[in-house]
């Protein structure tokens, strides 16, 4: 079941939601070819209350691979 993105689960970060393989997702941060901004979001949010978090990338809505996403950035 999706959480509400207002759940005082997410502690007040701007989180936005996905749907992928059956399962609804959640990301926070907005990085457009800002792969050290991002990293230093997921170190934040490992300190925090969510150690599993992870980067991951975005072209055109869908989700890609990061390898590919740092490549698309560098040109």
């Amino acid at each position: 079941q999706p959480i509400p993105l207002s759940s005082s689960r997410f502690k007040g970060y701007k989180v936005y939601q996905y749907h992928q393989n059956g399962l609804y997702k959640y990301t926070t941060g907005v990085f457009v070819n800002d792969f050290e901004s991002a990293n230093a979001m997921k170190s934040e949010l490992r300190s925090g209350n969510f150690q599993h978090a992870f980067i991951v990338a975005f072209r055109n809505g869908e989700r890609i691979d990061l390898q590919k996403a740092i490549k698309l950035a560098e040109k």
